[in-house]
């Protein structure tokens, strides 16, 4: 029923096991003897190829292995994983823009193709700058997770309010505004305050006010 299927599709989306498909003569080399430009796309936490393409993991697996962990929660503490199914929508999203390239790609060429999304490898990409950072200063700035506020610049963080807690993101831009709306206008001579840098660098103080 399923190979039937297969040859009536644009595309064919999976996330079985390594090796599950083979078995039932499902994979991508046997499917597209029944499409040849058929699309596929194969889901899974680690990819088809490399050292741990014969492994399986769920969402958590590919948060620790992708360094996101790491970067989440309490410096003092240990990792935490994200309390979401991050890496199997992440997946997704990868996954559906491949797949709409591939899409352009056969329309161009006429020819499908079979893409390996990795959990992790999409997790990857979430990472902002922190693999950059290490690797252009030579391992001398290694990331870590610094809680609720951000470690480099500041206000910027989760803040407890009068109301519960509360979202702040304040640059020098914004800087004079907020503290307008302390009410404590002599912060913006404070020397401890007086860049993002230092905000950042000062952050315990500028949680307490």
């Amino acid at each position: 029923i399923l190979r039937g299927l297969a040859g009536k599709v644009d595309v064919v989306v999976e996330n079985f096991g390594p090796g599950v498909l083979d078995k039932r003569g499902l994979s991508y080399d046997e499917l597209v003897k029944v499409k040849p430009d058929l699309i596929m796309a194969s889901i899974s936490a680690f990819g088809r190829t490399g050292p741990l393409s014969g492994k399986v993991g769920f969402d958590l697996m590919a948060q620790a292995f992708s360094g996101i962990c790491h970067m989440t929660g309490d410096p003092a503490g240990p990792p935490q994983f994200v309390h979401a199914g991050v890496a199997d929508v992440v997946s997704g999203v990868h996954a559906f823009g491949a797949i709409s390239a591939a899409l352009f790609h056969r329309l161009r060429t006429g020819r499908g193709q079979w893409i390996d999304i990795s959990m992790v490898d999409s997790l990857y990409h979430t990472h902002e700058a922190n693999v950059q950072a290490y690797a252009n200063s030579g391992g001398a700035y290694v990331p870590m997770r610094a809680g609720s506020q951000h470690p480099l610049v500041g206000p910027y963080g989760i803040y407890r309010g009068p109301q519960g807690w509360i979202a702040i993101l304040v640059l020098d831009r914004q800087w004079p505004g907020i503290v307008e709306a302390l009410g404590q206008r002599e912060l913006l001579t404070d020397p401890r305050f007086s860049t993002g840098a230092l905000r950042g660098q000062n952050r315990a103080e500028m949680t307490q006010i």
